[in-house]
């Protein structure tokens, strides 16, 4: 049972903003609705007299409103990592830039009456095998060089934690109540903002949005992946991911919040609504477009083993993770800024992200602008950028060599066929239609995957998906798939078969 809407979103209003249907201008333009967009708008409406915001769906519908909602510095054994890639000085920095989101996202919560249920809840990092030990050892290890407090929790001390990392005072929310609360803000102070108005095309100091075109001083891409870039320089340093997550009701509350190091990767954590304790869990991270199916099998079998109930409800979500494991925050090209690759740990990075935007935009110096600078070498200059390139090349001619179904697919399936050498994607629904579709990505021509659980066209190389009549519902492509509908009798009428 997979719904394309998480329990935030199901449990919540969805914003009703207006739809872009005349040319405007504005001083800041930001293409996107999610943290970083409401957050970069929310420093900047103070500073800036016109500022424009647009979202491609609703407000937060992308994986703003789809994560676990945790508020924390502590992003599994991250700092290991950072100590070793990038030294000392910056692995701390990171620390403090996600410190310092915590503090501003209960600010502003606190400031302005956000009902979004924030609460304090504790982080725990930990394993429950014993061959994952010396990654948590590794970790502790670099967080006492990096002076960053925490407990060790040993093994007996909670059930199923062999060893374990807590970081105190860490917090969590409904992250969909927190971005319709700020949505809120930024209109009072002015700000537009414009739904179902996604960035066709880009020209100088111009966008295209639903054949209207938006005139801009600076913009802002907050939009997970740069939806302008030319050269491809950032398709071959971060790499998309998509993980699950189910919703139980009837829960007992937890203290802590919880992912573990193990191999798939947990996450729990619990929240209170009105009437019930409800429990999230899930993870089970996999590369978008591959293996979605088995990925989904996996985490229903361990969820029915651990829970014995049916979730309320289950999604996923996508994001992007760096090749160096640090965001990319910083300028594009002249006057464009963007941030992406927030590694799954988009509440706190994607407030940072909003303060640094605002702070560049501004012409103000910031301390963490050298950190996140997308054009540092250590995002380049990789064996982790080799290994995922790899992949991507891999899928790239294994897409392109997709074995091809003959027979049409029975109702709610998809096939594929080609003509001549050229792919296409059937997709028969419930009602007898065929959708045609064209499965040439338009972002750098990758071969789509149909997506079986969500009934999507996926890309496998940068992530790019699109709804069964080839509508895009997310970047990096900017444009939708070609797409014919004709009912099936029509079609077998023409000399096709029918499983």
């Amino acid at each position: 049972m997979l719904n394309q809407e998480s329990i935030w979103i199901k449990q919540g209003k969805k914003t009703n903003y207006q739809t872009l249907n005349q040319d405007i201008g504005c001083d800041v333009l930001i293409v996107g609705g999610g943290i970083c967009g409401l957050t970069s708008a929310y420093y900047l409406r103070d500073q800036i007299r016109n500022i424009a915001l647009i979202e491609a769906d609703t407000l937060a519908y992308g994986a703003s409103g789809r994560s676990t909602g945790k508020i924390t510095s502590q992003h599994g054994c991250i700092y290991s990592k950072l100590l070793k890639k990038h030294g000392k000085e910056k692995a701390r920095a990171y620390y403090d830039a996600n410190e310092e989101a915590i503090a501003s996202i209960r600010v502003i919560v606190e400031e302005h009456e956000l009902d979004c249920g924030l609460c304090e809840k504790d982080s725990v990092v930990y394993c429950m095998s014993v061959d994952k030990t010396k990654e948590i050892t590794d970790e502790m290890n670099a967080l006492d060089e990096l002076k960053i407090p925490y407990e060790i929790i040993r093994e007996g001390e909670l059930a199923n934690v062999r060893l374990g990392i807590r970081f105190k005072h860490q917090a969590a929310f409904d992250p969909y109540r927190y971005c319709k609360g700020l949505a809120k803000v930024l209109k009072d102070s002015g700000v537009h903002i414009y739904e179902h108005s996604p960035a066709a095309a880009f020209e100088d100091h111009c966008v295209i949005v639903n054949n209207h075109k938006i005139t801009y001083k600076q913009m802002i891409l907050a939009t997970q992946f740069p939806l302008t870039d030319p050269m491809h320089k950032y398709a071959v340093c971060m790499s998309p991911y998509q993980s699950a997550l189910a919703a139980y009701d009837k829960a007992e509350p937890l203290k802590d919040q919880f992912i573990s190091v193990d191999e798939p990767t947990r996450t729990l954590r619990t929240f209170n609504t009105e009437n019930d304790t409800l429990l999230l869990a899930g993870g089970f991270e996999h590369r978008s477009g591959i293996d979605t199916v088995k990925m989904m099998r996996e985490l229903m079998h361990c969820l029915d083993l651990q829970f014995h109930q049916e979730p309320l409800c289950m999604w996923t979500s996508q994001d992007y993770v760096s090749a160096d494991y640090l965001p990319l925050i910083g300028e594009l090209s002249a006057d464009i800024y963007f941030a992406s690759a927030f590694n799954k740990w988009g509440n706190t990075n994607g407030t940072t992200a909003g303060k640094l935007l605002t702070a560049l935009i501004l012409k103000e110096k910031s301390i963490y602008a050298d950190l996140f600078d997308p054009s540092r070498s250590t995002l380049f200059m990789n064996t982790k950028i080799i290994n995922e390139n790899l992949k991507t090349a891999n899928e790239f001619i294994t897409s392109k060599l997709m074995q091809t179904k003959q027979l049409l697919p029975e109702k709610d399936e998809a096939c594929v066929t080609k003509l001549g050498t050229h792919p296409y994607g059937l997709y028969r629904s419930l009602d007898d239609e065929i959708y045609i579709v064209d499965l040439i990505c338009p972002h750098m021509g990758c071969t789509l995957h149909f997506n079986n659980i969500e009934k999507t066209w996926d890309c496998p190389c940068h992530g790019s998906r699109f709804n069964i009549d080839g509508t895009i519902i997310k970047a990096p492509a900017v444009s939708s798939l070609s797409c014919e509908k004709i009912h099936w009798k029509t079609f077998t009428d023409s000399g096709n078969t029918i499983k």
